[in-house]
């Protein structure tokens, strides 16, 4: 069966057998996981659907393709799976498909996805991130910027610093980008993309289904993919009624819809996420230069766990099943893994409450709103709750324009740090309840084929995150006070403690921006350590260390580190 075949085949599955009385809940499968060490046995819950005939329960590594059939059961009052052939440490992910029919015989399936784990050990090194910034503010912004740099040091990465100007060509930005890659493939994993850095555009396509609509729409995939091939000589319509959705020979913009194959696989290699916030007079007195800064603030703030953040996802929904796409179905199923089927409602913007850790909302769209949702005035007036967004609708998912929805949320003063555009196609971050970056689960999205179901949109280019690639969930209070004294041939080195930690990990490093090596070899359980070096001129850096419990299982998280520099 062909690439396309297939897809279409799973587009015929899922739209197939859709009625007035299904809403899009009813295509989700609402998943949690309990976990025991001793012995080791993850044990999968979901809340059982009436209509349901039979669930099968399926397992694969979380880098693997194919998935292994464990259980085909029928249905009963209970929704649950045991799963006893697992080890402490590893990381398992699940599949659960119901076969449903309602009332009125109209036949449906809905899925759920989990990762799960007992004891997961520690992420202590992420690797390098490229941090592309746009020099207009970069001056302004100095010490913000260096407060970013020296936080994503203190969550583990590398970071390779470029700036460039906003009306740089695609392709230079690009050369920057892989230049990195290519000098160190196995450690460049991210990409950060802060301001208006120039915005590939590519393809001729209207992923929201408007004839006006089509033409060549923003690709940031195009930077985090090292090794496809791009061109401009094919697409030559001038239909769009926006003018940057033109797309001719030689304008610049790409021709491609979906992300190229190289190598025999399609592949992005880069989590990439962007923080753009230009254009946006709906936010005045703020100007570019006060969003910038205010994100710089709120990203810092969430990282070190100074907001009030709660465990709680919203879905506010307005198209229901849509012949079976149930583009919400995004919401209930990824939030239900993520902070548990019981803290996952619906409801309306307005309800959203402060810190809300994530929110659905679906609506008829513009550029600047979605009906029933709210609309980018409406950010501008509301400071909503939500830290990670998803939203859905016609026009605003092409988000390189003024007053643009998608990028609203990142605009307000408190929460937002997040948003996607999810529906066309659906999404995939529950790896995030395992500590995975909401990067991670962008370029598995991306890059997404026939692993998970697909649907319009499926692989390609205009999948992108408006947000920093590198944030994970469940943030831990990190310890504060770092000092460090020469005492005899060695290092005193002394801390305040943590509220949430359950130990700590020293580490050292040339510079503040790394890479840190660790000092201890077991937890340090007190708020000192005695270092058996002398550590004069170098770079010191604690973090607290904390065993996670979530719906998705036990697993090792720390702190963002605090430093004390050279001394």
């Amino acid at each position: 069966m062909s690439r396309r075949v297939a897809l279409l085949f799973i587009l015929f599955c899922n739209s197939a057998g859709a009625a007035s009385g299904i809403g899009a809940r009813d295509y989700a499968v609402e998943l949690k996981a309990e976990v025991t060490a001793s012995p080791p046995r993850i044990v999968l819950r979901w809340i059982p659907d009436p209509a349901a005939k039979s669930y099968e329960v399926s397992r694969k590594p979380p880098e693997g393709k194919t998935w292994s059939v464990l259980v085909n059961k029928a249905a009963g009052s209970e929704g649950s799976y045991a799963d006893t052939n697992v080890v402490a440490g590893s990381v398992y992910e699940y599949r659960v498909l119901k076969n449903a029919v309602d009332t009125g015989k109209n036949a449906y399936t809905g899925f759920g996805f989990i990762c799960a784990g007992i004891n997961v050990p520690l992420v202590e090194s992420r690797g390098n991130v490229v941090l592309v910034v746009d020099r207009t503010y970069s001056g302004d912004l100095a010490p913000q910027l260096a407060r970013l740099e020296q936080d994503l040091a203190g969550d583990g990465w590398v970071v390779l610093r470029h700036d460039v100007g906003r009306t740089d060509s695609v392709q230079d930005v690009k050369a920057l980008i892989t230049a990195d890659y290519k000098a160190d493939p196995k450690n460049v994993k991210a990409l950060f993309l802060f301001g208006h850095v120039p915005v590939p555009y590519s393809g001729d396509y209207g992923p929201d289904g408007h004839k006006e609509h089509i033409g060549a729409w923003p690709a940031d995939a195009y930077y985090g993919d090292m090794d496809g091939k791009y061109t401009d000589t094919t697409v030559d319509d001038s239909a769009a009624k926006r003018p940057e959705n033109r797309n001719v020979p030689g304008d610049g913009k790409f021709d491609q819809i979906n992300i190229p194959f190289a190598n025999g696989s399609t592949s992005v290699e880069l989590e990439v996420g962007r923080v753009d916030l230009a254009d946006m007079p709906a936010f005045a007195p703020k100007t570019e230069k006060d969003l910038l800064g205010q994100y710089l603030e709120k990203d810092h703030n969430y990282r070190h766990k100074l907001l009030g953040i709660q465990p709680v996802g919203l879905v506010a929904d307005n198209f229901g099943a849509m012949h079976g796409e149930a583009f919400a179905a995004n919401g209930w199923r990824n939030f239900s893994v993520l902070v548990g089927p019981e803290n996952v409602r619906a409801g309306t913007w307005a309800e959203l409450k402060p810190g809300s850790l994530w929110a659905f909302g679906a609506g008829a769209g513009s550029f600047t709103h979605a009906e029933g949702v709210a609309s980018t005035k409406d950010y501008a007036a509301n400071d909503y709750g939500a830290v990670f967004t998803m939203l859905f609708g016609s026009w605003f998912g092409d988000w390189d324009n003024q007053d643009n929805f998608l990028r609203a949320p990142l605009a307000t003063s408190t929460y937002g740090l997040a948003s996607a555009w999810v529906g066309r196609p659906c999404w995939y971050v529950h790896p995030m309840g395992l500590g995975e970056t909401i990067g991670y689960c962008t370029r598995l999205t991306q890059n997404n084929v026939l692993t998970y179901p697909g649907n319009n949109g499926t692989n390609q280019l205009h999948i992108a995150l408006m947000g920093d690639p590198t944030l994970r969930l469940y943030p831990v209070a990190p310890p504060a006070g770092l000092a460090a004294r020469v005492a005899g041939a060695g290092t005193d080195l002394e801390w305040k403690a943590s509220p949430d930690a359950e130990g700590y990990n020293l580490y050292v490093a040339p510079s503040p921006g790394g890479p840190f090596i660790r000092l201890n070899r077991k937890l340090v359980r007190q708020t000192s350590l005695h270092v058996a070096q002398n550590l004069s001129g170098k770079s010191c850096m604690v973090r607290a260390v904390k065993l996670e419990s979530t719906p998705e299982g036990t697993w090792y998280n720390q702190s963002q580190g605090v430093f004390c520099g050279n001394f």
